[in-house]
């Protein structure tokens, strides 16, 4: 459960001198994470389940952006209006590159253009660069950040058109949750520093990605002193550890807390604050949340060859494993849920109450309604097959699903399912209009009885409103 590296900067977001990559953004949808099981026989391991199909579109044509083109269309009782947001050539473009703005309503990628490499953003190209990668939207979807590199003598960070430093690295580009600020790892020969709003960080032997407070004031991230690590929180190195978890790095939601797992010796636990919590056999790496109150820290502990759930320092029941990335806290923080292993037998568990057992349970699929009396999540059945549980009762079954989301008012939930070789929009067991691909799976509502997504066939992508 150890990091004694992070690399995955160096292989794939950090553009190194010579370096010849097509990008390594999302694809055009993304693939529903299934359930990975964490135990003691196999605590690092992954392995998931793909419910959806890995292709990627077939181009049907080569046309270039047009005007918006806007269509009204009546499905299932739901008035539905389809706007051509961007046409893309298929043959051109860098398809790892692909992102799409967090509220759903700009795409960017990357285009060839005369050999060269551009970003098209809203259907306008910009600068041409010999590469180009890590497309990066602000969370307010109004600025877009990527790194660019010329005659791969060096690589920049290029926000808002605005050209930085150059270094030999880059990666891990992070813009605040307010938008209004941007951090990256950069490299310097074997050296690597972090820089934040443009000002450099100290230089270490190497760094993990930044990680911004939820207030955007506070800037935190893992540093490497000789074959030990630390964090570095505003610029002040904490304590040095064997070694530091990466992915258990979280700030609670109020940004007066951050918390971490570290080894020391043959022992992990949990900092928060500086303070360090009771040693375990293993700590799970990734599993560290904050209650939305900021008021209770959980994760998982390894005791022997199981496994319990802490929550404010209290242990839980032991189980023989917890499904990865499931542990969710309710809005008004009094429920907790999680889904676990026991056997051969997958289930969910609210607040010590275990549900039904399924073959699987689906990794980050659980997610509570806005007013914290619903519950939802995706079941497994067999090998290739799953359904919709909401309030425990079971959906239809799908070849594919994707995360479910529910509206302000908590009434209505709202995913994406694999049908055959179309993929559509369900909102509380009705089925809207069939597409190529619905980008990332993802949904938003702008109101309790409105969602917009988006969606490609053939070569045009769709808002869906």
């Amino acid at each position: 459960m150890m990091i004694s590296t992070k690399k995955i900067g160096i292989t794939c977001l950090i553009l190194l001198i010579g370096l010849l990559s097509s990008g390594c953004g999302p694809s055009p949808e993304e693939q529903a994470s299934t359930a990975a099981v964490l135990t003691a026989a196999a605590a690092t391991s992954t392995p998931t389940i793909t419910l959806t199909p890995t292709s990627t579109p077939t181009p049907t044509s080569t046309q270039t952006p047009t005007q918006s083109l806007r269509e009204t269309i009546t499905i299932s009782n739901r008035d539905i209006s389809e706007s051509v947001v961007a046409q893309v050539d298929f043959s051109t473009w860098i398809e790892d590159t692909f992102n799409i703005s967090p509220d759903l309503r700009r795409i960017a990628y990357v285009d060839m253009v005369n050999e060269k490499q551009a970003v098209v953003v809203d259907g306008e190209i910009g600068k041409q660069y010999d590469h180009i990668g890590d497309l990066t939207f602000s969370p307010d979807s109004q600025r877009l950040a990527y790194y660019a590199a010329i005659e791969n003598v060096a690589v920049f960070v290029v926000v808002d058109d605005e050209e930085g430093n150059h270094y030999t690295g880059i990666g891990g580009l992070t813009f605040s949750p307010d938008s209004q600020r941007l951090a990256y790892l950069a490299g310097l020969s074997d050296r690597e520093l972090i820089v934040v709003d443009g000002e450099e960080g100290k230089l270490y032997n190497e760094v993990d990605f930044p990680l911004f407070s939820p207030d955007s004031q506070h800037v935190a991230y893992l540093a490497q002193v000789g074959n030990q690590w630390l964090m570095v929180l505003d610029g002040v190195e904490g304590k040095v550890y064997d070694s530091i978890f990466t992915d258990s790095f979280i700030f609670s939601p109020d940004s007066l807390r951050i918390a971490y797992g570290a080894l020391e010796g043959d022992k992990h636990f949990v900092i928060m604050n500086g303070e360090e919590g009771k040693p375990y056999d293993d700590i799970g790496q990734g599993t560290l949340v904050f209650s939305l109150d900021s008021q209770r820290l959980s994760y998982l502990t390894r005791v022997g060859n199981q496994w319990s759930l802490v929550v404010a320092g209290v242990e839980g029941k032991l189980y023989d494993g917890f499904i990865l990335d499931t542990l969710i806290f309710s809005p008004d923080s009094s429920r907790a849920a999680y889904g676990v292993l026991e056997g051969d037998k997958h289930f969910v568990v609210i607040n010590g109450e275990e549900g039904k057992s399924y073959n699987g349970i689906a990794q980050s699929s659980l997610v509570f309604s806005p007013d914290s009396q619903r519950l939802a999540y995706i079941g497994l059945e067999g090998e290739t097959r799953g359904l919709m549980v909401v309030d425990g009762k079971e959906g239809k079954s799908y070849d594919g699903l994707g995360y479910p989301v529910f509206s302000p008012d908590s009434k209505y939930v709202a995913y994406y399912v694999v049908l055959e070789d179309r993929r559509l929009v369900v909102v509380n067991s009705d089925e809207g209009k069939s597409y190529d691909f619905i980008i990332y799976g993802k949904i938003i509502f702008d109101s309790s009885n409105s969602f917009h997504y988006l969606a490609l066939d053939g070569n045009e992508f769709y808002l869906v409103e």
